[in-house]
């Protein structure tokens, strides 16, 4: 079976290959969870200078609409 790399560069439609290509990219490469904790650790940051700024009722609730849960995604992998 061809690298995720190559799948992802010839756009295909095959979605058993697509499947193929996510498989490797959670369970060899851990590519999704490095990318879930980044993410939580930026929307913290988000969260801290939103504080510290004084506050934001509607723009705390826009971050929270954004945020990616780490455990809704640990499930697929």
């Amino acid at each position: 079976m061809p690298r995720p790399i190559d799948i992802l560069q010839k756009r295909t439609q095959d979605h058993a290959l697509k499947v193929h290509a996510v498989q490797i990219m959670q369970e060899r490469t851990g590519s999704f969870r490095y990318t879930r904790q980044v993410m939580s650790q930026l929307q913290e940051q988000v969260r801290k200078e939103i504080a510290r700024l004084g506050g934001n009722e509607l723009l705390e609730k826009i971050v929270g609409s954004l945020e990616v849960s780490l455990e809704e995604g640990d499930k697929s992998t």
